[in-house]
């Protein structure tokens, strides 16, 4: 069997690198699809003898993942953004099960904020679908929360081995992008019917925190553990809010 590696970048600099050295003792190849990036990204990809890069104007990461699983000539690919890279044990485990892969895996993804591993709450273990035989799945759902959609058949093997993300270099990064997919998710949400956002938008958000800071236990990573999940709270109430505004006609986005 045969894995390719697909991740797709823009101005990944700080990132790229530990991203595909993580990936090199599995991958058949690897293809980089690159949205013009105004950094160095393509010129640090391009150093690494297995990567092939293309670019592609980026439209919106559905179609844009979609295309660059279409450029993959292996028998399974293996799906990463720019700021995650395999670890060790899932390192290991491709290296030694390669010849015996799942139709599709999920692996649990621990996030990270600076250095603060996140090990408790609403992103543990954050499960992620990454792995799949080609042809088997494709990259559906609505912006920004793309989903892998496959048979309905097909019993996904939920293996143990961590993807690690870099997800925020800060608890500041982490709101302000919180509160952009909050008004990307908005647009989607403004479809759905009165009733079903305003009863969202008056109990989901203290659901979430509920569920993610006592529930999951989010108290135990801290202090950030409180600002994860109020940032989830925030991010919750706003998107629905603003779906609300979309409803009425009031523009929101800026």
């Amino acid at each position: 069997m045969t894995i390719a590696t697909v991740i797709i970048t823009y101005n990944e600099s700080e990132n790229i690198s530990r991203c595909i050295e993580s990936v090199l003792p599995f991958s058949d190849e690897i293809i980089v699809v690159d949205s013009f990036s105004e950094d160095n990204t393509i010129e640090i990809a391009s150093k690494f003898s297995n990567v092939k890069v293309f670019q592609r104007v980026f439209d919106n990461y559905i179609l844009q993942k979609n295309y660059a699983n279409s450029l993959a000539s292996s028998n399974f690919i293996f799906s990463l953004d720019a700021d995650e890279w395999a670890s060790d044990e899932l390192q290991a485990y491709f290296v030694k099960e390669k010849q015996a892969l799942p139709l599709v895996a999920s692996f649990p993804r621990i996030n990270k904020i600076g250095e603060k591993s996140i090990m408790h709450g609403t992103w543990y273990p954050d499960r992620k679908e990454r792995l799949w035989q080609k042809n088997k799945a494709t990259w559906a759902g609505t912006v920004p929360h793309e989903h892998l959609e496959y048979d309905k058949s097909i019993s996904v093997s939920k293996l143990p081995f961590p993807i690690i993300h870099q997800a925020y270099k800060s608890t500041a990064a982490l709101r302000s992008k919180s509160q952009k997919y909050a008004k990307l998710a908005s647009q989607g949400l403004s479809k759905k019917s009165w009733i079903s956002i305003c009863v969202s938008l008056l109990f989901s958000p203290m659901i979430k925190f509920f569920k993610g800071f006592f529930i999951k236990k989010g108290f135990l990573n801290g202090k950030i553990g409180f600002l994860i999940e109020m940032t989830i709270f925030a991010e919750t109430f706003t998107k629905y809010f603003q779906a609300a505004k979309i409803k009425l006609g009031i523009k929101t986005l800026s």
